[in-house]
């Protein structure tokens, strides 16, 4: 009776450190992940600054039909507006900056492609509404 029960404790004790060890892990893994989101948001601000930036010094227009609409992805967002002489020199830095960005995810659901349009000097996104 006295060797039943030893083994009863026994595996209920092996049940309880299996559980505690989970716990830990599992622990371990969220505060992982959560200094990896938290690297991954510092790194995508400045890659997102650094690609406003470049956006914002090659938006110069005329007119409307200067302007061309660029889908640059992540995490730059769905679509830019830029001067259509610059369009290439912009996508060519928005995948150099995503490619410095690889090791972070991001999803987006763009909605229908927009006009680009030039208000006062600066190339902008028409509302699709």
């Amino acid at each position: 009776m006295l060797a039943v029960r030893n083994s009863v404790l026994g595996g209920l004790l092996l049940v309880l450190a299996v559980w505690m060890a989970r716990l830990a892990w599992a622990s371990d893994s969220s505060d992982t992940d959560r200094e990896k989101a938290r690297i991954c948001h510092e790194k995508t601000a400045s890659l997102r600054a650094e690609f406003d930036k470049a956006v914002a010094l090659n938006g110069s227009c005329g007119s409307s039909s200067e302007c061309a609409v660029l889908t640059p992805g992540c995490p730059f967002g769905c679509y830019v507006a830029v001067a259509r002489t610059h369009a290439d020199e912009v996508e060519r830095l928005a995948q150099k900056l995503a490619d410095r960005n690889q090791d972070c995810r991001c999803m987006y659901k763009c909605k229908a492609r927009p006009l680009a349009s030039c208000v006062r000097g600066t190339c902008t996104i028409q509302s699709t509404r």
